[in-house]
């Protein structure tokens, strides 16, 4: 690990850290584990063309996908934080972004969702001093909803996946193509907002999940092995 490794268990608050197990774990091998989140990527992400930018690194292969079998909050911690300083001690041109698989962990969507939150302030807290707000996390669940919307809206699948997953985006990359945005006079997160909308909603809710039961019986190329794509 690097040298600017962390003790989890003085960032995370005992709430968190003691929390009980209380879902099933998805029992997946690291391969099918790629393999889903791949195909997630390239049928329903950039097919639909909900992340503009991801397209670029799928196919130029500078996407680490990295398999963990984090199953607590505390775990899971951890393994961003080494994921994230992997991340920002590498080259851009060999690694643009990172996905952390996680496809044993325990907790809810509520609990996810909870871990989201205080990640997300802890991060933006001047007080961090191991990424320095450098890495932006995105997370992504298979029972990811949105409280404001019908139970059946397909909306709901942008922020879905087939297992749990966060991406780590270096915050320079997010704020080049931001700024870039405003220079051609375009908000770029209401514009991929608005976009997501309507190619969701064109797609509809049967045919998205279908895309998903597909993407869960999804299996790696005879051969291939996670360790490929890291």
């Amino acid at each position: 690990m690097s040298a600017r490794s962390i003790h989890v268990c003085h960032l995370l608050p005992l709430a968190l850290a003691v929390r009980a197990v209380s879902v099933p774990t998805t029992i997946w091998t690291h391969e099918q584990a790629v393999c889903r989140t791949r195909g997630w990527i390239e049928n329903a992400v950039i097919r639909l063309g909900l992340c503009p930018f991801a397209s670029k690194p799928f196919y130029e292969k500078t996407i680490r996908y990295a398999v963990h079998d984090s199953a607590s909050d505390e775990e899971l911690i951890r393994s961003f934080f080494d994921e994230a300083l992997r991340l920002l001690d590498a080259p851009t041109d060999q690694l643009s972004t990172t996905m952390l698989i996680i496809p044993r962990y325990t907790g809810s969507i509520d609990e996810f969702y909870e871990l989201y939150e205080w990640l997300t302030d802890t991060l933006e807290d001047p007080e961090e001093e191991v990424l320095n707000n450098q890495v932006q996390p995105a997370f992504f669940h298979p029972s990811w909803t949105f409280d404001s919307l019908p139970a059946d809206s397909p909306l709901h699948f942008e922020k879905k996946a087939p297992c749990a997953i966060i991406n780590l985006l270096r915050r320079a990359d997010l704020d080049r193509v931001v700024e870039e945005g405003l220079e051609r006079g375009v908000v770029v997160n209401k514009q991929i907002a608005e976009h997501n909308a309507r190619a969701l909603t064109e797609e509809g809710s049967v045919a998205l999940r279908e895309i998903f039961a597909t993407l869960g019986a999804l299996e790696p190329r005879e051969g291939s092995s996670a360790s490929e794509y890291e």
